[in-house]
């Protein structure tokens, strides 16, 4: 039973971090690339070293709930705000289920 929880929890974390990953890219793609609003939405810390090989991540100071959406992101289309969204969403429970699995296993060992 215990095992299975821990397997389940597995597969929603995974499952985060893959829609994450797939959510960001079509972001980016929707908000289009260089744009002031994709360089405000998505972490580009290492743009001077490192040449774009198309895969960046949401800014992870989006997955706070009480860090708004930027305002630019008020006049995009309802289909790019729910992908946005989404990726907000899927990008905040990725690290909250990684912390149950610690916990979890944590609680199974003390048992």
């Amino acid at each position: 039973m215990e095992i299975d929880a821990f397997l389940a929890l597995f597969l929603i974390a995974g499952s985060c971090m893959m829609a994450h990953l797939v959510l960001s890219q079509i972001l980016r793609a929707l908000v289009r690339w260089k744009s002031p609003l994709a360089m405000e939405l998505f972490a580009v810390p290492n743009a001077p070293l490192v040449p774009d090989l198309g895969v960046r991540l949401l800014n992870a100071k989006y997955f706070l709930p009480w860090v708004p959406a930027p305002i630019p992101m008020n006049i995009q289309p309802p289909s790019v705000r729910l992908v946005f969204w989404l990726t907000r969403a899927t990008g905040a429970a990725f690290p909250l289920v990684m912390l149950a699995i610690f916990a979890f296993g944590f609680f199974i060992a003390t048992r």
